[in-house]
């Protein structure tokens, strides 16, 4: 079972409702998970799609020893076009991902990680729509490496050209063994909204048909999702994230009943 803690930007943003990419900054942490699992920090984009059949590439980071066999971040991707059901996978679990660069596979471990009211690191990832033959590119880092792409050919509906929808936010993944992992830094956002002491993700930008950049504001069309608000949860930063104009909070400790 899932639970998600979603900051969503809806499909008024640019022209005609479509979007080209999504970038973000994550804060990198290792949250506490035991057993198959697992817990992550992510962008979305996807199309509007029925449930059954919602076409999505989801990048960020993620905890999973029964993937990556630690319990460490790892830079984690997932694609599918009908939410999961008979196609996607992880990374390369199955084909689908065309790896291009040598120095940043899919699944590398990330450090360091951050420290709670200390030190915060992160990582730069953005995913876009080539305008020339369509396929969708995973960029790392404030260089914007090229990692690799998901072909075109993978995608059955507009997502082959556009996304609907993007997303930002946390999941955390369990299998039927408690207690419930850690989302984040294992803590919910403060009073004070500290962006020291809860996993972050800022720096958030949707990217339009010319392939331009334009950060996520109070001003546009916006959906929070929290599906298990006892043991996690998610606010707008309203203190400051260096570097940032724009982010959100989230996470928590998890427990026996969420």
């Amino acid at each position: 079972m899932y639970i998600y803690f979603l900051f969503a930007v809806q499909s008024t943003l640019t022209d005609q409702g479509r979007q080209y990419g999504s970038r973000a900054a994550l804060n990198l942490w290792e949250p506490k998970i035991i057993g198959n699992q697992n817990s992550a920090s992510f962008t979305i984009v996807r199309d509007a799609s029925p449930l059954d059949q919602i076409h999505s590439i989801q990048v960020g980071w993620m905890v999973n020893n029964a993937l990556y066999h630690d319990f460490h971040p790892h830079l984690s991707t997932a694609w599918t076009n009908d939410n999961y059901g008979k196609t996607g996978c992880n990374d390369v679990v199955c084909p689908g991902f065309v790896q291009v660069s040598r120095d940043t596979p899919l699944g590398v471990r990330l450090s360091p990680s951050s420290d709670y009211n200390g030190t915060q690191h992160y990582i730069i990832v953005t995913v876009y729509k080539d305008p020339v033959n369509k396929d969708w590119w995973l960029l790392y880092g404030d260089d914007n490496q090229k990692v690799g792409y998901w072909p075109k050919a993978l995608f059955n509906s507009t997502f082959a050209d556009y996304a609907d929808v993007l997303q930002w936010g946390g999941i955390v993944y369990n299998d039927g063994v408690l207690p419930w992992p850690e989302m984040g830094s294992g803590h919910k956002p403060d009073i004070d909204q500290e962006y020291r002491k809860s996993c972050y993700i800022g720096g958030m930008n949707f990217i339009d048909i010319n392939g331009d950049s334009h950060a996520v504001s109070d001003a546009l069309p916006r959906v929070m999702v929290r599906t298990s608000p006892s043991c996690y949860d998610i606010w707008f930063a309203t203190s400051e994230v260096p570097g940032e104009d724009y982010a959100i909070l989230f996470g928590g400790a998890g427990g026996n009943n969420c």
